[in-house]
């Protein structure tokens, strides 16, 4: 796993009025290692977050939220306090509370697993590589 790899597993996106955060490319939801929403098949989807948020109650749509997401990803996007003044979207590190990066976070990611869990692990059968790293190269 290179150094992209791993802040790819450990950015997400901090919502504050939604206007730059697409909702099924970006991680943004803050829950374990999958921060992407579960894709909907329906039509019509909305493809930014601030499309999501009625901003004459500064509220979640929850009428959207119900139609376009799992339970468990509505959860989620329900657990994110709205911006009530006009803040940009920002990226931050998963992995710390002030959103910081820290190589020694990166490192905790890592040893703790959470960032293979998109990987599956190593599947070449290289008996060199543990937990997707490659040693003795």
């Amino acid at each position: 796993m290179d150094g992209r790899e791993v802040m790819d597993q450990g950015l997400i996106r901090r919502i504050g009025n939604g206007a730059t955060t697409l909702i099924w490319e970006m991680n943004w939801l803050p829950t374990g290692s999958m921060r992407k929403p579960v894709l909907s098949t329906l039509p019509d989807k909305p493809r930014w977050v601030s499309e999501l948020i009625d901003h004459t109650t500064a509220a979640w749509d929850v009428e959207k939220l119900e139609r376009f997401f799992t339970p468990a990803d509505r959860e989620a996007i329900l657990n994110i306090p709205i911006c009530t003044r006009q803040q940009q979207d920002y990226w931050a590190w998963h992995h710390e509370k002030k959103g910081m990066f820290t190589v020694r976070s990166a490192y905790r990611m890592l040893i703790s697993g959470k960032a293979l869990l998109h990987r599956g692990g190593d599947r070449t059968g290289d008996p060199r590589r543990r937990n997707g790293f490659r040693y003795g190269m």
